[in-house]
């Protein structure tokens, strides 16, 4: 049995388990927000965003935690989790979309639009 192990090692480190070199994952991306208000400004950020970008087919997929906002007062916290977006019903939000004329064959520097759904609250809408 000892004997298998290195040889079963050795075959597993050879093996292709169709690992796509176009796809590139981001673990900790960032989505902030801000709203202007004739009381109070809020502002959150969220640093627990995974997203994904898949350059062969040119889509992009984002997902987050919605209770991983964070606000400058406690009670904004509160009331955006309990009142706004329901985290318990709702703990998160996810765009899936696709990228308008992306070249990959550039090294250069692109700006362009993602088209796509954005599911929040149970609720989807396609955005650009």
């Amino acid at each position: 049995m000892n004997k298998l192990l290195p040889l079963f090692l050795m075959l597993l480190s050879f093996a292709d388990f169709n690992k796509n070199e176009n796809q590139f994952i981001a673990r900790q991306g960032q989505v902030t927000f801000f709203s202007y208000t004739s009381v109070e400004n809020i502002e959150a950020k969220n640093n627990q965003v995974l997203s994904i970008l898949d350059t062969d087919t040119q889509e992009v997929a984002i997902s987050m935690l919605m209770r991983a906002f964070v606000f400058k007062k406690d009670l904004m916290y509160e009331h955006f989790n309990e009142s706004y977006i329901e985290s318990d019903l709702y703990p998160k939000a996810n765009f899936r979309g696709k990228i308008l004329n992306f070249d990959t064959k550039t090294s250069e520097k692109q700006t362009k639009i993602i088209r796509g759904n954005l599911n929040i609250h149970g609720i989807s809408k396609e955005i650009d």
